[in-house]
């Protein structure tokens, strides 16, 4: 059993800030700014160089497709806020 568990859930967003070190950081160029970060699939190399730059937290790494995980707020819809049933997820104006 995991040894911090249990933990206190969270979610990590990129907050397209605009120093876009994680872009800079990316040694194979497999980030892009669309008025989101986009992750082109076939070019990341899963070396977590994007994950370690971020100021904010922003990027995790999934364990499963090992590829970084950026929010692009479903372009702008932030489904996860529409759809939380008890708002515990909210944008943030």
């Amino acid at each position: 059993m995991d040894g911090e568990w249990p933990k206190t859930p969270s979610i990590f967003v990129c907050l397209a800030c605009e120093e876009r070190e994680c872009i800079a950081a990316c040694p194979t160029g497999a980030l892009s700014w669309d008025q989101w970060v986009r992750l082109e699939k076939d070019a990341c190399d899963a070396c977590g160089m994007c994950e370690d730059a971020c100021p904010v937290d922003g990027i995790r790494m999934d364990p499963v497709a090992n590829l970084p995980m950026i929010c692009d707020t479903c372009d702008g819809a932030f489904q996860c806020a529409q759809w939380c049933p008890t708002n515990a997820v909210e944008r943030m104006r």
